[in-house]
C-alpha cells in the first residue's frame, strides 16, 4: 500500500510539472502572438518584407528574423542613448579636453577657450563638462581676465551640484556676487592685480589696487584692495607707505574681516622700525 501511494504521489508531481511547463509554453506563445500583432512589429514587418526576396528568397523566415533583430538592436541602442546621452559624447569630449590642455600648456588660451566652451555648452552631459567649465573659469580669472565671462561660466558650472567643480563654482560665484558692482569693473581691476601678484610683480599689482578706490569710491572690493595694497608695499620693503596703507584701511574699515590681521602687521612693522 505504501509503495502504491508513493507511486501515485510521484505521478501527481509529474502531472503538476507538466501542467506548469504547458502554462509557460502557452504564455510564451501568447506573448509571441501579442508581439507579432503589435503596432511596432507590424511596422517592422512592413519594412522587412520587401527586403526578403532580395536577400535570400529560399530562407524567408531566417532573413525575416535576422532583419527584425537588427532593427530591434538599432532601436534599443537609440533608446539607451536617449536615456544616457553622455555615452554618445564622452569620447569626443575627452579628445577636445586633451587638446585644450595642450593648448593651455602652449599658452594658446583662445583655442583652449573654444574647446572648453564646446564641451560645456554643446556636450553638457559629458562626464568632463564640469571640469572643462572649471578650466574655463581659471583662464578667465588668470590668463585672459574677463570677469563678465567668468561670472557666466561659474553660473553654468555651478549647476553640476554632484561634482566638486560645481561646488567650487558655487562658492566662487557667491564671492563674486557679494563684491559685484559698477558692472564688474572694479573686479576686473582686482583680478588684473591678482594676476600681477601671482607673477610676483608687486609694484604693478600695487598700482592697480590703488586705482580701484580712486575710480570707484564705493566699490565693494575696496576694503580688500586697500588691505592687499598694504601687503604688496610691505613685500617691496616700502615700510613707510605700507604702514600708511594699513592705518588708512583700519580707519576706514575697522570691522572688516582682515582688520585683526592688519593690526598685527602694523604692530610688527612699528616694532621693527623701533629696533632700527
Amino acid at each position: 500500500m505504501a509503495a502504491r501511494r508513493t507511486r501515485k504521489s510521484t505521478n501527481t508531481g509529474k502531472s503538476k510539472s507538466s501542467k506548469s511547463r504547458n502554462k509557460v509554453i502557452a504564455g510564451i506563445k501568447d506573448g509571441y502572438e501579442t508581439l507579432m500583432d503589435s503596432h511596432f512589429m507590424r511596422k517592422v514587418k512592413y519594412t522587412v518584407e520587401p527586403l526578403i526576396p532580395m536577400l535570400h528568397p529560399d530562407r524567408p523566415t531566417l532573413i525575416r528574423w535576422v532583419l527584425i533583430v537588427a532593427l530591434l538592436n538599432v532601436g534599443l541602442t537609440q533608446l539607451l542613448l536617449n536615456v544616457r546621452p553622455d555615452l554618445d559624447v564622452n569620447e569626443p569630449a575627452e579628445k577636445l579636453f586633451a587638446e585644450a590642455r595642450r593648448f593651455e600648456r602652449k599658452k594658446n588660451y583662445d583655442e583652449a577657450i573654444v574647446n572648453y566652451s564646446i564641451i560645456l555648452s554643446d556636450m553638457g552631459q559629458a562626464a568632463l563638462a564640469p571640469r572643462a567649465g572649471w578650466r574655463l573659469c581659471r583662464i578667465y580669472k588668470r590668463n585672459k581676465v574677463n570677469v563678465v565671462r567668468l561670472r557666466e561660466t561659474l553660473e553654468s558650472v555651478s549647476v553640476y551640484w554632484a561634482s566638486n567643480y560645481g561646488r567650487y563654482a558655487k562658492d566662487d560665484l557667491k564671492w563674486l556676487d557679494d563684491h559685484w558692482d559698477y558692472e564688474g569693473k572694479p573686479l576686473q581691476l582686482w583680478f588684473n592685480a591678482s594676476e600681477k601678484k601671482r607673477r610676483a610683480e608687486y609694484a604693478e599689482a600695487s598700482k592697480i589696487l590703488a586705482e580701484i578706490p580712486k575710480k570707484y569710491p564705493d566699490a565693494k572690493i575696496n576694503p580688500l584692495a586697500l588691505y592687499h595694497r598694504a601687503r604688496m608695499l610691505g613685500r617691496m620693503d616700502n615700510t613707510k607707505d605700507a604702514e600708511a596703507a594699513y592705518r588708512e584701511y583700519l580707519e576706514k574699515y575697522p570691522k572688516h574681516s582682515r582688520a585683526e590681521d592688519a593690526q598685527v602687521m602694523l604692530i610688527e612693522m612699528e616694532v621693527e622700525d623701533g629696533e632700527k
